[in-house]
């Protein structure tokens, strides 16, 4: 029996819909080891540090819609299917870096490295 798999990707920047590729999450706990000299010579705790949420985004370059990628601030990104019955979104996204990708199939696209402020998983 087969069956649906989660299936589009959707950023909203400023009201308007941008095409994306790929979104690559990275949620960091904020745990930390401490290292400290004792007998054992192996780690002995951790330390609760803030929490943060990095993204890798690949989008499709529309030169009809030209883009300023370096200075996007408050975006969102959603992952959905079809029907609605799973959506994961990305608030308060912003860019860190931006990098550009040219392959051989003629296809321009944008490698964007955000951060995220929150992170909810709707089921």
């Amino acid at each position: 029996m087969s069956r649906e798999l989660v299936g589009s990707i959707i950023m909203s920047i400023d009201g308007a819909d941008v095409d994306i590729v790929s979104v690559n999450p990275t949620r960091n706990t904020g745990r930390k080891p401490v290292k400290t000299m004792n007998r054992t010579g192996r780690t002995n705790g951790f330390t609760k540090n803030v929490k943060d949420i990095m993204l890798k985004v690949t989008a499709v370059v529309d030169p009809a819609n030209p883009r300023k990628w370096d200075d996007i601030e408050g975006a969102n990104i959603s992952i959905e299917n079809q029907d609605g019955s799973f959506r994961e979104s990305y608030s308060g996204c912003g860019t860190i870096s931006v990098g550009a990708q040219y392959t051989v199939d003629n296809e321009a696209r944008i490698d964007i490295d955000m951060y995220a402020l929150d992170h909810v998983v709707e089921s």
